[in-house]
This record gives structure tokens, sequence and C-alpha cells, in this order.
């Protein structure tokens, strides 16, 4: 969408004017909504039983904190290491890629 519809409602308004946009976002929504219709009749549903269970990805302790998986004393652990281990993670990958580069002009030498 965001590759053929920019030039596609640039080209309507340019024949059309500038009253296009509004067909054209118009017609884009239409169609996507034809297709989500359409789509849906294409395969049966899924059995309840077969489904999982919703799960929010821990990229953050907030979000963590909302997985019904997770103790809250995880949190908690997890909060009070992150910031050592994220700081000596950071340093580990400094003296590699100083190493990897050391290495790399050694061998173009």
């Amino acid at each position: 969408g965001a590759t053929i519809g920019s030039p596609l409602t640039a080209f309507a308004m340019e024949i059309f004017g500038p009253q296009a946009f509004y067909g054209s976002i118009c017609a884009m929504l239409s169609s996507i909504t034809l297709f989500s219709l359409w789509r849906l009749t294409q395969r049966a549903d899924v059995e309840a039983e077969d489904r999982g269970n919703f799960v929010v990805m821990a990229s953050s302790p907030l979000s963590a904190a909302l997985n019904p998986d997770v103790e809250l004393h995880t949190i908690e652990a997890a909060a009070e290491e992150g910031t050592e281990s994220m700081h000596s993670s950071f340093e580990d990958l400094a003296y590699e890629l100083q190493t990897t580069e050391s290495d790399s002009t050694l061998k173009e030498n």
C-alpha cells in the first residue's frame, strides 16, 4: 500500500485534481476491506483448543509485568541485574569489534 498507493494517488490527483485524494483513499480502503472479507472465507476457523494464549513479548520490565506467566520476583531480579549485565555485554561487544577490526587489518597487510 505504501509503495503503490502513493504514486497511484499522486497520478489520480494529477488527472482529477486534489479531490481525488479522498477518492483514492476510499478506493484503497475498500479494496483492503473486500480482500479481507474474501480471505475470511478461504479457510476454516482455528479450533478453540488449538489456540494459544496471547503473550506480551518481554522487551521491557513493564511488558514482562503484563505477562501472567511471569512472577513478580523474576521481574524484580531481572531489573536489578539488567543494567550491570547490559553494561558488561556492551564492553564485550566493543572488545570483539576491536579484535575483529585488528584481525582484518592484519589480514589486509
